[in-house]
């Protein structure tokens, strides 16, 4: 499981389709969206998560000292 944002994968996506190597390959990729539910879509397709990392434990270890 590979964690990465939406953000990131939409601001990738875009940059991706202003290269001139793949507007030549896919000529329709420079009329592309890249939407929320396209990369809903790719995020499911290559098994990528959005989530985020917690800062607080859920469980206390036996060893804490309260301050």
């Amino acid at each position: 499981m590979k964690v990465v944002s939406c953000y990131i994968v939409q601001i990738k996506a875009c940059s991706l389709a202003k290269k001139t190597v793949y507007q030549l390959e896919y000529s329709d990729i420079k009329d592309a969206k890249f939407s929320q539910k396209w990369v809903d879509g790719f995020m499911s397709c290559h098994n990528l998560v959005n989530k985020r990392k917690t800062t607080v434990a859920q469980w206390l270890s036996e060893n804490y000292i309260e301050q």
